[in-house]
């Protein structure tokens, strides 16, 4: 009758693998945490520095206690909070682009112009200018924002197709590529109607 086998210890590479895990989970936290505090504290600043500066303590009053009749209060709920919102909203979405195309590409160096989404944006506005009169600087906006989600989609596409379909380094060269092409038709724009040049 054999004996049952005795438990064996676990390999030194496992219990190398658990005691590193903690650490770089510590040091992750404590980094997110130095972060919001960072945030919070530029957004601080935001509230108080402008053509005038408030102190925070009336900041957090007049947060807490709107006044319509005193003017440092509607300059800190029609101008500071607004703008201080808009640049939260905005550093947020950059962030979440960015993580989307690292994660797209498996590239921590990406960016708008590997992807070609910058070609595809200045295209658009290019056209807008060229052929249908587009002059207001705030419509530029639109245009360079359909032509950025046009060329995304198209890369999309592009880079989904085929047998390597999925495949990052396919979505990559299907952006350089498809950012190149339009960077050639902004520059034909642009060479034959020296207005818009």
């Amino acid at each position: 009758m054999s004996s049952p086998a005795a438990p064996t210890e676990p390999t030194p590479a496992i219990i190398k693998g658990q005691d590193t895990a903690r650490p770089i989970a510590q040091t992750r936290l404590l980094g997110l945490i130095v972060l919001v505090v960072i945030c919070l504290g530029a957004l601080m600043l935001s509230m108080m520095v402008g053509s005038r500066s408030i102190d925070p303590a009336e900041i957090m009053h007049f947060l807490l206690h709107p006044d319509p009749a005193d003017p440092l209060s509607q300059v800190v709920w029609q101008s500071r909070v607004p703008r201080t919102v808009l640049v939260l909203v905005a550093g947020s979405a950059l962030g979440v682009a960015g993580g989307l195309m690292q994660a797209v590409t498996r590239n921590p160096m990406t960016d708008p112009g590997i992807l070609g989404v910058n070609a595809g944006a200045s295209l658009l506005v290019v056209i807008g200018l060229a052929f249908f009169g587009v002059t207001d600087i705030s419509h530029y906006m639109w245009w360079s924002f359909a032509g950025a989600t046009i060329t995304s989609v198209a890369v999309f596409a592009i880079g989904n197709t085929g047998p390597m379909r999925g495949s990052p380094v396919r979505m990559t060269l299907s952006g350089v590529a498809l950012g190149a092409v339009l960077g050639g038709f902004t520059s034909a724009v642009l060479l034959t109607n020296s207005e818009v040049l």
